[in-house]
């Protein structure tokens, strides 16, 4: 039996968010239906790790566009990592 503080209730491995980025929005909807459409591609996240144990308290700073709003939303299940692993207990 292992003891409940040392459990890990958020875990991140090698994650990486990479969202594609349109001209405009009839270029994205259009990119459902083909692949030929052009799109730019912007990391938000890029290759993060760590893990939070049960009890912990941590903070998330940084600067404008460090990706701290895009790991709450992974974590939160808004939204889905490209690459990695992500485990919320």
């Amino acid at each position: 039996m292992s003891d409940s503080n040392s459990e890990n209730i958020i875990e991140f491995k090698n994650v990486t968010k990479t969202y594609k980025l349109f001209k405009n929005e009839k270029k994205r909807l259009i990119s459902v239906f083909s692949k030929r459409v052009p799109y730019k591609e912007k990391k938000a996240v890029d290759n993060v790790s760590f893990s939070i144990k049960r009890g912990e308290s941590v903070a998330l700073f940084g600067r404008n566009g460090a990706g701290k709003s895009t790991i709450l939303k992974i974590v939160t299940g808004v939204t889905f990592p490209t690459e990695g692993a992500v485990n919320v207990n």
